[in-house]
């Protein structure tokens, strides 16, 4: 810690920050148009420059220092700022009575602070033709070139597809060199030279240029020419897709949805989250009283993990009252995995990641699983120099371009050999078998993953690291010893686990599940005999129910957090609350005879597995409520009495080895129906599956698993490797995708001629 004064405050801060992110923090204003939170310094805009000690320095790029003394807006600085934005406006084009960002533009709002009233520059202005990439429409004729679109791309996403390009302009005349402020003079000449280019790459449409850009320059194409920024009602609510519960916010007007929006000064959002919305739902389809008929002889109800806390608590409490089986084996998989896990272990967050030196993911594919995870792991390497990250999975899927990347594969089935390995070498308990000398001498260690040298993996050794476990490896027989091997590490290491799909963590700690389906069965969005859902224009529905953004409730993020959700759209149909109403659960009935709706369930949830026993209202003024530490800690289990792991049986020379991972920004049958999202359904593979396969890109091939027979469009992935192919789980649930066994991501299927034929 040390000492700086700004603007005659004192003020506290640490080694290593940057001046502008300490004013910030202290609520001290600096102007400034390029920087981005969290990423690397462009120095396009220079508006943040401030006076260190008498000496001018750019505020984003210096470093605070002990003892100094900063002022922020001297005269000769004021001046200086109002020349710059001059020079941004000279020749921009007067369209702020049509413009998209008219109300909300950073240019229009800089010019009156820096009180540009007149003009006292002037250039010949040149033709530049507009261009349109992914939801991005782009108008260079509005453009400042300020790069906050390169720099979260590059720094934030982890995509590098955007970059500045030459163009031909008339540079402006020396004679300004000499009578203009010098800051002004450089980034007029910046501003002639350069734009914004595409650099062909495949877009991963998670809008954050369009986020970030602080002018018209970049707008989306839906929404381009649809309405006044400040004619939109705004709803703040978090991101039902994925089990991260990003922070978002719903604007629209008269009934009507036109966009959805971040607060990209601190996070991203992923296409789902930002464009799967545009959904048409249909009219509700209320049967209450066949539907209470169903509930009365049913015996179990299977559903699914896209569904709030107050849905499973009203299922817990249906089952309570009536002895339902709840089946859903996707969350109870995880159910028991974090059971067995959080008896002696400790639950990690993605707070901690972003302090992290090395990251390491095993049984997930974060890129696909959680997205904007993906932005955080390279955020995080991109911010702390000499940081690494690993990733280890059967599939070669090099979803992060980054050098400080290395990508380990192992076969299906070895997960708990390859845990177990990685946890005796990260104890430097590793068994007492020679290490194997390579010809150029170098040290390698044999290991699930093959030969491998001990000096990649070293840096698994060091302080501050983070585990990312996903849902491969709470379905494999050896699920107990894995937990209690990552409950183990969790003593020294950030563990996060993440939950396999949606709000299946809430589900997970409210439902008591069952294993087994049994007798007359209500589905709720899955199948059964009676078939309560709420998937778009779902022909084989019974009776309707709100999807995520259509209601009041909360979600359980894998941070451990409890988020409010508020609804996008209304809803006019029963809901489960209505259904216990009608049944007579106890937990239904407000007071006396009086109903008590959804979002009076948030109170109810249950404070022994560490919910606050908080209302929606309290909850959303909270912004989010961390779940509380519930039991005690029992001894954990030494490195050294785990078993030996079971050696896998090889796949059949026919038969390919299929991982369900939906395209990224895509997570379920509500993203999938969204007529925004851009992602197609289908088999994605490397370039090597293939030649393998003599296929085609854009083929339509059949397959066959020991579950049963799916059709799929192959598509190219090109950073899959090896012989990768990725199945779309896409209009199916997890657990009941025709290829794949309940809860399990892995299938080996042969290609056959078409449906319906066996190819023995």
């Amino acid at each position: 810690m040390m000492t700086i004064h700004i603007d005659n405050h004192t003020i506290q801060c640490q080694e290593g920050e940057s001046i502008l992110d300490v004013a910030r923090k202290n609520g001290i204003f600096i102007p400034a148009i390029c920087y981005l939170n969290g990423c690397s310094p462009t120095v396009a805009c220079r508006l943040c420059m401030v006076e260190v000690d008498g000496k001018r320095v750019y505020s984003c790029n210096a470093k605070v220092k002990d003892g100094m003394n900063i002022q922020t807006n001297s005269p000769e600085i004021a001046i200086e700022r109002q020349a710059i934005m001059r020079v941004y406006d000279i020749n921009h084009p007067l369209e702020c009575g049509v413009c998209n960002k008219s109300g909300e533009c950073e240019l229009q709002n800089y010019s009156h602070m820096m009180r540009v009233d007149h003009q006292e520059y002037a250039i010949r202005d040149t033709f530049k033709q507009k261009s349109s990439f992914g939801h991005a429409l782009y108008d260079p004729n509005l453009c400042i070139v300020c790069e906050r679109c390169v720099t979260v791309c590059e720094d934030r996403i982890g995509d590098s597809n955007l970059s500045t390009t030459k163009r031909g302009a008339d540079m402006p005349d020396k004679i300004y060199k000499d009578t203009m402020p010098k800051d002004a003079f450089g980034t007029w000449t910046k501003l002639s030279k350069s734009l914004i280019t595409n650099n062909g790459k495949d877009c991963g449409d998670c809008g954050e240029c369009i986020a970030v850009c602080p002018v018209g320059a970049l707008t989306e194409e839906h929404f381009h020419y649809t309405s006044n920024a400040w004619e939109l009602s705004k709803i703040e609510s978090h991101c039902p897709h994925c089990p991260l519960g990003c922070s978002l916010r719903y604007e629209g007007k008269q009934g009507k949805l036109y966009r959805v929006k971040n607060n990209w000064i601190y996070s991203s959002l992923c296409g789902a989250g930002r464009y799967g919305w545009d959904i048409d739902f249909g009219e509700p389809k209320a049967e209450l009283a066949a539907t209470i008929e169903a509930f009365n002889k049913a015996e179990t109800i299977s559903f699914g993990n896209f569904i709030t806390n107050e849905e499973a608590f009203i299922l817990q409490s249906l089952k309570e009252q009536k002895g339902y089986r709840l089946y859903n084996p996707t969350a109870r998989e995880f159910q028991s995995f974090l059971q067995t896990f959080m008896s002696s272990g400790n639950a990690g967050n993605t707070q901690i990641l972003k302090q992290s030196n090395v990251i390491l993911s095993i049984g997930c594919n974060i890129a696909h699983d959680v997205p904007v995870l993906r932005h955080l792991v390279h955020n995080t390497l991109k911010m702390r120099k000499g940081s690494s990250f690993f990733a280890f999975h059967p599939l070669e899927d090099k979803f992060l371009e980054n050098k400080s990347a290395q990508y380990l594969t192992y076969n299906v089935g070895d997960e708990y050999a390859a845990l177990l390995w990685l946890a005796r070498f990260i104890k430097s308990e590793l068994p007492p078998e020679p290490a194997a000398e390579s010809d150029d001498k170098k040290t390698t260690l044999s290991s699930p993953f093959g030969e491998v040298e001990q000096k990649t993996l070293e840096p698994l050794r060091g302080q501050q690291l983070t585990i990312i476990a996903g849902s491969d490896l709470y379905h494999h027989p050896q699920s107990k010893y894995i937990a209690e091997l990552l409950a183990l590490l969790s003593h020294s290491a950030n563990v996060i686990l993440l939950p396999p799909e949606g709000n299946a963590l809430g589900v997970a700690l409210i439902c008591d599940l069952d294993n087994q389906l049994e007798g007359y069965t209500i589905g709720f969005n899955k199948s059964g005999h009676y078939r309560i859902s709420s998937l778009p224009q779902d022909s084989t529905t019974d009776c309707t129910m709100p999807s995520l953004l259509q209601q009041y409730g909360s979600l359980t993020t894998l941070d451990r957090r409890v988020v409010p959700l508020l609804p996008a759209y209304t809803y006019n149909g029963i809901t489960l609350a209505d259904i216990a109403f009608a049944l007579d659960n106890p937990a239904a009935f407000l007071y006396k005879d009086t109903k008590r709706p959804p979002e009076e369930y948030t109170q109810l949830l249950p404070k022994e597995q560490g919910y606050a026993g908080m209302s929606l209202r309290e909850l959303f003024a909270q912004k989010s409520a961390p779940l509380a530490q519930t039991c005690e800690k029992k001894p954990i289990t030494a490195l050294a009495n785990f078993p030996e792991p079971h050696s896998t049986s090889a796949i059949p020379h026919d038969c390919l080895l299929i991982y369900g991972c939906d395209p990224q920004s895509q997570f379920s049958p509500w993203s999938y129906a969204s007529k925004l999202l851009r992602a197609k359904g289908g088999l994605y593979v490397s370039k090597d599956f293939l030649q393998k396969w003599n296929l085609n890109a854009g083929e339509l091939i059949y397959l066959q698993s020991d579950s049963g027979q799916y059709s799929a469009t192959v598509f190219v992935d090109e950073k899959l490797n090896g012989e990768s192919a990725m199945l779309s789980l896409g209009q199916f649930m997890r657990d009941e995708h025709p290829l794949f066994k309940p809860a399990s991501r892995f299938a080996v299927a042969r290609i056959i001629p078409k449906l319906g034929e066996n190819n023995d």
